[in-house]
């Protein structure tokens, strides 16, 4: 299988999990490790405003290799707020938590 197929494959079944929270633990680009309680599907969560910059996440995550997914617990700086959308590249990501498995990572 190469990159691409790899990376089509993954970004599938983060799709596949219709909103069901998901463990992503991935290396940042200052090369620390970084694990999220994500999830898929979320749209205008009461405490979180929507992602800035194009509309069309979708097509902007194909293009970069990315994915942008609702962390359940990243902190806001005010401190009153929990959750935000953040965003990881498939080529770093390490392994994935789902229904009780963990998957490790390898392309």
């Amino acid at each position: 299988m190469n990159t691409t197929e790899f990376l089509e494959e993954w970004r599938k079944f983060f799709f596949s999990t219709k909103g069901k929270i998901v463990g992503v633990t991935f290396q940042k680009a200052d090369g620390s490790i970084r694990t999220m309680s994500a999830r898929m599907g979320v749209y205008n969560p009461k405490n979180a405003p929507a992602p800035q910059g194009i509309v069309d996440r979708v097509e902007q995550d194909s293009i970069a290799n990315t994915l942008t997914v609702y962390d359940m617990n990243a902190d806001k700086k005010d401190n009153v707020h929990k959750g935000g959308y953040r965003r990881f590249r498939f080529d770093r990501l390490l392994s994935v938590r789902y229904q009780g498995k963990t998957y490790k990572v390898s392309a």
